[in-house]
């Protein structure tokens, strides 16, 4: 499996965990990280006023903050998102001893025509396993859940172009007469790549597992 990729994550794919994905369960009391489209603002915002993401992980870049007027994203949320270090540090060395990879937008694997076509709503962190040139090289047949909501569709068909919703089954049916395969996941990415049934063809090479979600989501 290609994950090399990750093994060590960027200051800036670390700023946009941060910033974008949990790190565990949910709970009533977790502060949301930022949506696509609220990452898309606020790191907007940075870089009209010569900053980047990176710069939020110095303290003394903190006090920049205070010129930040959004609405639904706070000063506070901001700061608490960015104190996660520890918990972000964990979730990381799990998903990485898991064969997982991590691409954030400001990577060069990170597909094109996503950003091209979903611009501000493109996911800013694809967690995966398998081999990660399947992502650009636009030979993928992507298999999703039937579970999945029409927003996770559009994504698939922005991937590469070409989508089959289904199951299971549909996956294994695809990967049977395919040379490369996406499956793509809209959660539960960890349990998936750990699942013996995947196991050949991610070795392989035939079979990429993708998803915006945080893997133990």
């Amino acid at each position: 499996m290609n994950s090399d990729h990750s093994v060590t994550l960027t200051p800036a794919a670390q700023a946009t965990l941060l910033l974008t994905c949990y790190f565990g369960k949910a709970t009533r009391d977790t502060v949301n990280p930022l949506t696509p489209v609220e990452w898309s603002q606020f790191s907007q915002w940075l870089h009209e006023r010569g900053f980047t993401p990176v710069d939020l992980l110095q303290i003394e870049s903190k006090p920049m903050l205070c010129e930040w007027d959004g609405s639904s994203i706070t000063v506070e949320r901001i700061k608490y998102l960015l104190r996660r270090g520890v918990g972000m540090a964990l979730a990381v060395e799990k998903w990485l001893r898991a064969g997982l990879w991590i691409i954030t937008r400001s990577d060069p694997e990170y597909p094109e025509q996503l950003e091209v076509q979903l611009k501000h709503a493109a996911p800013p962190v694809l967690f995966g396993c398998g081999d990660v040139g399947l992502l650009t090289s636009g030979r993928g047949v992507i298999v999703e859940s039937s579970s999945t909501e029409q927003g996770s569709l559009d994504f698939a068909y922005h991937l590469d172009g070409s989508a089959v919703q289904g199951d299971e089954a549909t996956l294994f049916r695809t990967l049977s007469g395919n040379a490369g395969v996406i499956g793509f996941l809209s959660e539960g990415l960890l349990q998936a790549t750990l699942s013996a049934k995947w196991r050949q063809a991610l070795v392989a090479g035939s079979l990429a597992l993708v998803s915006p979600s945080s893997p133990g989501s």
